[in-house]
């Protein structure tokens, strides 16, 4: 089961859903709350032959037979005739709770895109998002990009309290594709991991992955049993093309050729006394990638 938002559709699609929104032209997309559907009639996106711009993925395995999996997605589609889909607002801030259906959110992870306040420890990036899917006019060109931060919290600590434990800066992505031609590009301007000590601290942007072991990490559906809690290794890499996303709702990699952005992949389990692991799973992230 998963949840999904869909804001790749026109704007006259959404007023229906977001009540009685006033289309002036600073509101060119319709603010949504996190967890929200957008485009539930609407079958899922055919894939093949678009753009995407993908703003966030997230897919957590099944834990037992009443628990999971979950998945979620938000993305613009480039549209059919030619035209663009997209936002460029650096107050539009979405929160997503990356949780399983049905769940107590209060022990979700949240991961928070462009980010108004940044956290303790972070250089203040600028505020930015951006992002499209194209179609251009009289070619058969299709395009996509994203561009802004993100900021991955997670509930540890005795109260829970939500701890930053990844903060990307400056993401942007693109990918463009004509035919069988095509290329992509992803940067970060600064990473933020969390330490074992507890720290965000910046690392040098990864030219494939940095991976921090032994981490808390409480899963999404919160911790059974905090007398044996979890561990996890956090793995922040580099979307290296389709086959990196996840499937989703909405997106099936199989369909594209090209995507690049990054991914956070966190493999949580427990360890007993002599360091054995067990309940192991991986949880995984796809952040600001473009795909065609």
């Amino acid at each position: 089961m998963s949840r999904r938002k869909i804001i790749g559709w026109s704007v006259c699609a959404l007023v229906g859903l977001a009540g009685a929104a006033a289309l002036a032209p600073s509101a060119a997309a319709v603010s949504v709350p996190a967890g929200s559907v957008l485009g539930a009639s609407v079958p899922a996106v055919p894939v093949n032959g678009r753009a995407l711009a993908v703003i966030e993925q997230y897919y957590l395995p099944a834990v037992s037979p009443n628990v999971g999996p979950g998945s979620d997605d938000s993305l613009y589609v480039s549209p059919q005739p030619p035209g663009t889909e997209g936002l460029n607002d650096s107050q539009y801030a979405p929160g997503v709770n990356v949780q399983y259906p049905h769940q107590d959110s209060s022990h979700a992870w949240q991961l928070r895109v462009n980010p108004q306040q940044p956290p303790a420890g972070v250089t203040t990036p600028p505020l930015i998002f951006d992002a499209s899917a194209v179609h251009d006019t009289g070619s058969d060109q299709i395009s996509a990009e994203v561009w802004t931060n993100y900021e991955l919290d997670v509930p540890a600590g005795g109260a829970g309290t939500p701890q930053p434990y990844v903060y990307l800066a400056g993401l942007h992505s693109s990918a463009v594709c004509n035919g069988g031609w095509g290329q992509t590009s992803t940067g970060l301007d600064a990473l933020y991991v969390r330490q074992p000590g507890g720290s965000l601290s910046p690392v040098n942007v990864p030219a494939s992955g940095y991976t921090v072991s032994r981490l808390p990490f409480p899963p999404p559906e919160g911790e059974q049993d905090p007398a044996n809690p979890h561990f996890g290794d956090l793995t922040v890499r580099r979307v290296q093309g389709a086959p990196d996303l996840l499937s989703t709702a909405d997106i099936e990699p199989g369909y594209l050729q090209r995507a690049a952005g990054w991914r956070i992949d966190v493999t949580v389990y427990r360890l007993d006394a002599a360091g054995n692991r067990s309940d192991v799973r991986t949880d995984s992230m796809v952040l600001g990638a473009a795909a065609c």
